[in-house]
C-alpha cells in the first residue's frame, strides 16, 4: 500500500485504511511518502497530530521507527540526504521524508519493498545489511 501526501486527518479515510490492514490474513506492506521539514523529529520523539494520526491508522507505535541496521532513531533530515527511510519494521510501515516526487530517486527500494522484500532493499547503498 502506497499513501503519498496524505496528512492522516480525515477520520472516514484513516477508518478504511485501519480496516483494510486489520484484514485476516497477510498484512500488506504500506510505504508513506511525505515531506518533513529540517526541524521534524524522529518518529520516537514526535508528538504532533500527524504522527499520532499516522500511528493509530497504520496500528504502529511511534517507538518502532528505525532505519535499516541502525538501532538508534533516525534524524529525518538525515534520511533525506541519504535518501534512506524510517521503518517500523514489525509493523511493515516505511517513511519516506524527502517528497513525493524525489521518491522516484529511490524506486530501486520502494517497489521491491512493497513487493513484499526485506527491509534492506531500503538502504540507499542496496547493500546487504547483514
Amino acid at each position: 500500500m502506497l499513501i503519498g501526501g496524505y496528512g492522516f486527518s480525515d477520520v472516514h479515510i484513516n477508518r478504511a485504511l485501519r480496516n483494510r490492514l486489520i484484514l485476516p490474513g497477510v498484512r500488506p506492506p504500506v510505504m508513506v511518502l511525505d515531506l518533513a521539514s529540517d526541524r521534524v523529529d524522529p518518529m520516537a520523539f514526535r508528538h504532533d497530530l500527524w504522527a499520532y494520526e499516522l500511528g493509530e491508522t497504520l496500528g504502529t507505535g511511534s517507538n518502532f521507527f528505525f532505519e535499516p541496521g541502525h538501532s538508534s532513531p533516525p534524524m529525518p533530515c538525515e534520511l533525506v540526504t541519504r535518501g534512506a527511510f524510517e521503518v517500523s519494521q514489525p509493523h511493515r510501515v516505511a517513511l519516506w521524508h524527502g517528497g513525493f516526487i524525489e521518491a522516484t530517486t529511490r524506486l530501486d527500494g520502494i517497489v521491491p519493498w512493497l513487493g513484499g522484500g526485506p527491509d534492506e532493499v531500503l538502504h540507499p547503498s542496496g547493500m546487504s545489511l547483514k
